[in-house]
């Protein structure tokens, strides 16, 4: 691959290629934080008239989680086994396609980044469409099933994957791999925010992001890498440990996520008012 040379641009002085990335990538964050600064604020709904306009203390949101402790947690870990499985392997693959396929890091980020880009985009999409076709006939608990449809599907194209005899079938399988692996998130989001009041919804949220973050980024990927040097003890053996990774997460994803659904169902039916709570 051959070098880009370092470029000079006005006020900043000569920029290294990877710090000309960061700065593409950061500078439109720019004009749409500017254009999110001329939006109003939405008028809350859901909310209990009757109650203090107070945002609920610790105690009480605590308390909240606590009662309905089996849905939240069985949702919460569910997903974010799930996403051990996905991060794990999204962090790993790009590896495996140099090691085990010979492709240079230009080939990968061309042919599996526009795998990203549209069986992934695809996945999303297609997961909330699936989600709110299971809610129209009846299934209340619809975002939990996206989730466990989605590690179903995502079992076995993983593993074939890993499998592959050459690097064109390999990136072939990672396409339908990556769409069902993207399906469930928008859904995950939706699912707690079902079962949370209005004014506990970003206290709750982000404790679901860091167990999906330290599990999901920080877990899923570590796993690889020791497998990888511990147990195969061989560089080359990159796929295999992704394919183990998968070969656990998935069917202990679809265990949480099934088991959630009981005390879901249950606390849906649970009042939300913002009344109950100091």
């Amino acid at each position: 691959i051959a070098a880009v040379a370092p470029a000079t641009l006005p006020f900043l002085g000569p920029l290294e290629p990877w710090q000309l990335v960061f700065l593409a990538v950061g500078l439109p964050g720019i004009p749409v934080a500017l254009l999110v600064l001329s939006l109003r604020e939405p008028v809350r709904r859901g909310i209990d008239k009757g109650a203090p306009d107070v945002v609920p203390s610790t105690v009480a949101i605590v308390a909240h989680v606590r009662a309905r402790g089996k849905a939240y947690g069985y949702l919460i870990s569910g997903f974010a086994v799930g996403a051990m499985m996905w991060n794990g392997a999204l962090a790993w693959i790009p590896t495996f396609l140099i090691r085990s396929g010979g492709l240079t890091p230009t080939q990968v980020g061309y042919n599996f980044g526009l795998v990203l880009l549209v069986f992934g985009t695809g996945g999303i999409v297609t997961g909330g469409w699936l989600a709110e076709r299971l809610r129209l006939h009846g299934k209340t608990d619809a975002n939990l099933q996206l989730g466990m449809i989605s590690s179903l599907m995502a079992l076995p194209l993983g593993v074939a994957a890993m499998l592959m005899p050459t690097v064109d079938a390999a990136v072939l399988m990672l396409c339908p791999f990556t769409f069902a692996c993207s399906m469930p998130y928008g859904g995950a989001a939706a699912a707690l925010q079902e079962i949370t009041p209005n004014r506990m919804r970003g206290q709750v949220s982000a404790l679901f992001l860091l167990v999906l973050n330290l599990l999901g980024i920080g877990l899923g990927p570590t796993i690889v890498a020791v497998l990888t040097q511990e147990f195969f003890r061989n560089d080359q053996q990159v796929g295999s440990s992704i394919m183990l990774l998968i070969l656990f997460t998935a069917p202990m994803s679809i265990l949480l996520l099934n088991k959630a659904r009981a005390p879901y169902r249950v606390a849906l039916e649970l009042p939300l008012q913002n009344g109950e709570f100091p």
